[in-house]
């Protein structure tokens, strides 16, 4: 929505009310994610069988919601800015 009241009201090209729309939501989702990395990573200090059997898990989220925030920040403000 912010976008399009970008390009409407201020009469911003495509490109930069994407970019700007995108630039505005960086520190919510980078705290975001950083946060739900930070919470599954006491799972690497299990010991034991179990501790060998979790220890994917928190690898696993931390690699996939990474590059989740990569494709957010360098490809969704090229889409939305085809969008409208």
């Amino acid at each position: 929505m912010k976008i399009f009241i970008d390009i409407w009201k201020w009469e911003k090209n495509k490109f930069d009310a994407a970019r700007d729309g995108a630039m505005e939501m960086y520190p919510a989702v980078l705290t975001a994610t950083a946060t739900t990395i930070f919470a599954f990573l006491p799972i690497l200090l299990m010991t034991g069988q179990t501790g060998k059997f979790m220890q994917i898990l928190p690898i696993m989220i931390s690699i996939l919601l990474l590059s989740s925030l990569l494709e957010a920040f360098f490809s969704f403000y090229l889409y939305m800015q085809n969008r409208f």
